[in-house]
């Protein structure tokens, strides 16, 4: 946990245009599944349980009215 902590600390993080409500932790979870990381990954990476990451992405499928991942990769490269 204080890995995670200080490694996020003094970050600057950018605001993309078209979120379609996305939180900032849904658009940073939306990020790493454009470039093809797992649930099991992702939760690794934001000190996060898999079944939280599950739960965003449920939401940003929701959000973004995608059925998949794949989807959910185009349209983050098209809108952020």
């Amino acid at each position: 946990m204080s890995r995670c902590i200080l490694e996020d600390k003094g970050r600057v993080k950018a605001q993309p245009r078209d979120t379609q409500g996305l939180s900032p932790r849904e658009i940073e979870i939306l990020s790493l599944i454009t470039v093809g990381a797992t649930n099991e990954e992702i939760g690794d990476r934001l000190c996060i349980s898999t079944n939280t990451v599950k739960t965003h992405v449920y939401n940003i499928f929701h959000k973004i009215k995608v059925p998949n991942r794949l989807q959910a990769a185009l349209w983050a490269a098209k809108n952020l």
